[in-house]
């Protein structure tokens, strides 16, 4: 057995620990075997919620040769706790495997092993993650933003990037929202960082105006938010499949690095580029776009163009879907497009996007 009393979660987390029975008077005090039994035996696990906890597994006495002698509790009387609840406390690490542990409660094992998704359980082995990990939320780890440090909790793995939810709000992000992440090594440590196409998340002012409309159902805010967005920035979908790998990877780091002086709208919005009945797809953020069109390449524009573009050119779309991840998705008709573009939108150009989704 190794002595602990402080310690990284990887001494507790699917790990065998004996406290001593003080740890758990509150939840185990009652209890005949807690009086007669000197240490509790508990297994670590993580809870995305509640954070890092042990289960009891059951009570302990230490012979004077060093073995244990073991009882277990029954399943149904099995409780948790809070490893921050425990900071006061000692405990004994135990080799699960000499001891027999992991086999003898191996269905234990298997139980909370079952609980954890193979992309997250593949992020808790990273080493590299641990400096930058919640002490004791193993699966939120810190992440720098513009401007700011944020908690993020991670959840999976997606086209070499971690994703999660932000647990706090930062500039151009809102607690709850989606967050690519990536790691950068700096003077010899790792670093989380949000990931390029995470920069500019969220258009503030365009996407808060929509909500404003769909929670008020008022033509107003409609005709405000209409008028927001023409007077935005916008990503439209560049489609890279026509043009070979060399040239795609080319295209697609000008594009990132915000060298599109050869790329307009009106380029890349051509007669016929939309269909009958049909919406052209912008996004208000480079990450939304990927996320809804992974093929495609994310090319940056005021979205006055894209409007002129789409009426000029005879392109055949019947006006602009925003943000065609969400739903409802807010559609803004070809026939407001003259209005947008003099800024003198009236209420009555407004659709009922209830009848348009």
């Amino acid at each position: 057995m190794t002595y602990y009393r402080d310690t990284t979660f990887r001494g507790i987390y699917r790990c065998f620990l004996l406290y001593e029975r003080e740890a758990f008077f509150e939840e185990l005090g009652s209890l005949p075997l807690y009086v007669s039994r000197s240490h509790v035996l508990v297994y670590g696990f993580a809870d995305q919620k509640k954070g890092l906890m042990v289960s009891v597994l059951g009570f302990a006495d230490i012979t004077d040769s060093g073995n244990m002698n073991i009882t277990r509790l029954p399943q149904k009387e099995r409780i948790h706790k809070r490893v921050a609840e425990l900071e006061d406390f000692e405990f004994w690490l135990l080799d699960g495997e000499k001891m027999g542990l992991a086999e003898n409660y191996s269905d234990v094992v298997s139980y909370y092993d079952s609980l954890v998704p193979d992309q997250l359980r593949s992020i808790r082995e990273l080493n590299a993650l641990d400096e930058m990990r919640d002490r004791y939320f193993i699966d939120d780890v810190y992440c720098l933003v513009p401007h700011k440090r944020i908690t993020v909790r991670l959840e999976g793995i997606r086209n070499h990037y971690f994703y999660g939810r932000a647990m706090e709000d930062a500039e151009g992000i809102r607690n709850g929202d989606e967050i690519l992440v990536t790691m950068k090594l700096f003077n010899d440590h790792f670093f989380c960082v949000a990931a390029p196409e995470q920069q500019g998340l969220r258009a503030s002012r365009a996407e808060e105006a929509i909500l404003r409309y769909r929670q008020s159902n008022d033509k107003r805010d409609g005709r405000q938010a209409m008028d927001i967005i023409a007077q935005s920035d916008v990503y439209i979908p560049v489609n890279l499949h026509d043009v070979d790998e060399e040239t795609r990877q080319r295209l697609e780091k000008e594009l990132e690095e915000g060298k599109t002086e050869r790329f307009t709208a009106s380029a890349i919005i051509r007669p016929g580029t939309g269909r009958a009945n049909s919406y052209f797809p912008v996004f208000t953020s480079a990450f939304r776009l990927k996320r809804f069109m992974p093929s495609a390449a994310a090319m940056k524009q005021p979205a006055a163009d894209v409007i002129k573009a789409l009426a000029e050119n005879n392109a055949g779309a019947s006006g602009i879907a925003v943000n065609p991840d969400e739903k409802p998705v807010f559609l803004i008709p070809a026939s407001v497009f003259p209005y947008l573009l003099t800024k003198k939108t009236g209420e009555d150009e407004i659709p009922d996007q209830s009848k348009m989704s």
